[in-house]
């Protein structure tokens, strides 16, 4: 069965699909309204891919707008092939328009061209190839699409849309998950949120009025600015440019009637990536921390932080550096402060390896963050995951992978989390090929066309032997 050119047929669809999704804001905004639990752009992002499936002859449902599902085949059992429809915030700074889903040199951009929703108009055109091809799988193949993947850095618990699925419908037998790489994931680290806060106390005439910096706990943040009251402006400002060209960080100033506001601009990346990431915020707290600015409670409250997480991302500065082969290194991401000249809050996240105790670990941070005055909130933690290579989850995913590509490339381990870890026996299996350019949650998120249709063939193939298996 030539499934491949069943979905070439589809290409222009593709394309135009992708963009008409992207063109949907589907930021979650947690505004509990009935039938759309985490926001209308959510539901309307939601509502797009069903009607789509629906209009290509499958069966769908919408459950309670917390996800849905389209369906093909007959039968009780299922495998199944999950995505999600919510995105981060877009950030700024983009060249192209981030809702715009434009074309240039064979990419679509807009934020969620690749995380996930370029993806998930592949995969519905995966399973459209599937049903004209008239081949006929050997379980019912169910394609769910979720809506609440995205991290938050509110207290609520994650993945409440797979949760609600599972309360409404049976579970699949097996499947995967469009969040990650080819030619699959076989480990995954474990993600913990954790919030802190503190007050500290500020003399009256030289104080920090603000700190800002972040929108997303799961993203290197590329922006953060602070503003000083002071009348030694032109000192401060005269400090700042020999700290920038001394250690190559970008750092600028501009005049304000009552003091300096100051910008500190990094390079916004995913955090299970962070290491290719310039993190604006702890480039801001380095700064400020040798500025001695603000008095003892600050100075004291900058000194710590830089010196627990701001100079590495590893845990060296709190003592909680892990590896393991399996998974490689512990890494902690501060991506979001917020300061009001009264109250520091924070929200972090700790992706750890598969063999690594994070009772331990968390246990270490909260004692630290604790002795120097913070208040401590472990939001969410969501263990590891580990399938051997040749698990009967993977191995089918594997094949199909290298006989639409001819690469023979290796499982691999991520820093990254999915739904893999909300359901049992569910992989994470692309969308992003080896060597290609990793833009989830940046500025300037694109999809490649090519590779748009490339995995079509891919996840065609793998839902037709992994119905089979």
């Amino acid at each position: 069965m030539d499934f491949n050119r069943e979905l070439e047929k589809y290409k222009d669809e593709m394309i135009s699909n992708t963009q008409k999704l992207i063109a949907i804001r589907s930021v979650k905004d947690n505004a509990g309204i009935e039938g759309a639990p985490f926001g209308r752009g959510v539901s309307r992002a939601l509502d797009f891919c069903l009607d789509l499936a629906a209009s290509l002859g499958f069966v769908t449902k919408n459950l309670d707008g917390y996800c849905g599902y389209a369906e093909y085949g007959e039968g009780m059992s299922y495998i199944c092939a999950i995505t999600h429809l919510d995105t981060i915030e877009e950030g700024t700074g983009w060249t192209h328009d981030p809702l715009g889903g434009e074309i240039e040199d064979g990419k679509i951009y807009g934020r969620g061209a690749i995380d996930d929703k370029g993806p998930a108009v592949s995969l519905i055109y995966a399973l459209k190839a599937l049903s004209d091809s008239n081949a006929s799988p050997g379980r019912k193949i169910r394609l769910i699409f979720g809506t609440d993947e995205e991290g938050s850095s509110g207290d609520e618990s994650l993945y409440r849309d797979i949760k609600h699925y599972l309360q409404r419908e049976i579970p699949p037998l097996m499947g995967f998950t469009i969040e990650a790489n080819f030619p699959a994931v076989y480990a995954e680290k474990g993600l913990s949120f954790i919030k802190f806060s503190r007050k500290i106390m500020q003399p009256a005439d030289e104080r920090i009025e603000y700190i800002h910096g972040g929108e997303q706990p799961n993203s290197v943040p590329s922006k953060c600015v602070a503003k000083l009251i002071t009348a030694d402006r032109s000192g401060i400002i005269s400090k700042l440019r020999v700290y920038a060209k001394e250690n190559m960080c970008e750092l600028t100033a501009s005049l304000a009637e009552d003091g300096v506001i100051i910008e500190a601009s990094g390079s916004e990346v995913f955090s299970g990536n962070l290491e290719y990431g310039t993190n604006a915020i702890t480039m801001m707290l380095r700064f400020l921390a040798q500025l001695e600015f603000g008095g003892s409670e600050m100075n004291d409250a900058l000194k710590f932080l830089v010196d627990s997480i701001g100079r590495g991302i590893n845990g060296e500065g709190l003592g909680i550096v892990y590896e393991d082969e399996f998974s490689g290194k512990l890494t902690h991401n501060l991506g979001i402060l917020n300061f009001d000249g009264r109250f520091i809050s924070m929200d972090m996240d700790f992706r750890y390896p598969v063999t690594c105790d994070f009772d331990n670990s968390s246990a270490i941070i909260k004692r630290s963050f604790e002795s120097a005055g913070f208040e401590v909130k472990i939001c969410n933690n969501l263990p590891p995951i580990y399938y051997p290579r040749d698990h009967f989850a993977i191995k089918p995913l594997v094949a199909a992978y290298r006989s639409i590509t001819g690469d023979d490339s290796e499982p691999i381990a991520i820093g990254g989390s999915s739904y893999a870890k909300a359901m049992a026996n569910i992989v994470a299996f692309g969308p992003i090929f080896p060597g290609g350019k990793e833009t989830e949650h940046t500025v300037g998120e694109y999809v490649e066309i090519d590779d748009l249709v490339l995995m079509g063939k891919v996840y065609a193939k793998a839902l037709y032997d992994l119905s089979h298996s």
